[in-house]
């Protein structure tokens, strides 16, 4: 699924997740992230809040995070540019490793991803297998019910599920098939843009709801059209 709607990419992929666990028998499981302020975990009067808050404000790290072994997964972050480990390369999830919290919730500490044309080889692991550990976002302001504000530092590994993603990460890439999500993009004529020529056949696309044909046929921007 392409869209622009962060909430709704989650949302799909939680559920390709648990259907992904279904088919091949493993049981589905999130890995929390840990978020941080002044250098130091939050309280729990504001943990529960911070993680459920939606990835369009945490920098796209999910406060949990659903992952099985074996799923599709996108890096959204350069972590080695030079061996193609990037923001928007795609690969394979091979293993989680993970601390229990001492409410019984997962931590993730570091996951094997297998990434497309990816050349490196670790001692010890497949080539193109690389380890990806949690790192810390850039900080994104909250807001309190008390009006107050914080500036939280969120870790979590930084992946998300394959199965959805948006409008911007799929620019250079080419799908065989793919759902897209015109109606997300509003009045965004270029996001729809982006979707449509993402599929090499029309016939090979499926759209997810129906959407106002003005949509396409709104003046693209200069930039656009260059």
């Amino acid at each position: 699924l392409i869209t622009t709607d962060k909430v709704i990419r989650d949302e799909w992929n939680v559920q390709a997740v648990k259907r992904f666990a279904a088919k091949t028998g493993q049981t589905y499981a999130e890995y929390v992230a840990l978020d941080k302020c002044d250098g130091r975990l939050v309280s729990r009067l504001h943990r529960d809040t911070l993680l459920q808050m939606s990835s369009s404000y945490t920098r796209d790290r999910m406060g949990y995070l659903p992952l099985v072994e074996g799923m599709p997964v996108m890096i959204i972050q350069n972590i080695l540019t030079p061996a193609g480990v990037v923001n928007g390369a795609e690969g394979i999830l091979l293993k989680v490793y993970y601390d229990r919290l001492p409410n019984g919730e997962r931590n993730a500490t570091c996951a094997l991803v297998k990434i497309k044309e990816c050349n490196l080889k670790y001692e010890g692991l497949e080539p193109g297998v690389v380890p990806i550990i949690p790192v810390p976002c850039k900080a994104f302001p909250v807001r309190l019910r008390d009006q107050s504000s914080m500036s939280v530092v969120r870790w979590q590994l930084p992946i998300l599920p394959g199965a959805a993603y948006t409008d911007y990460k799929s620019q250079g890439q080419g799908l065989d098939y793919a759902m897209l999500d015109p109606a997300s993009a509003g009045k965004k004529r270029e996001s729809a843009y982006v979707m449509i020529t993402r599929v090499y056949k029309l016939k090979n696309l499926i759209i997810l709801r129906n959407f106002k044909n003005d949509v396409f046929t709104r003046p693209l921007s200069d930039q656009t059209r260059e």
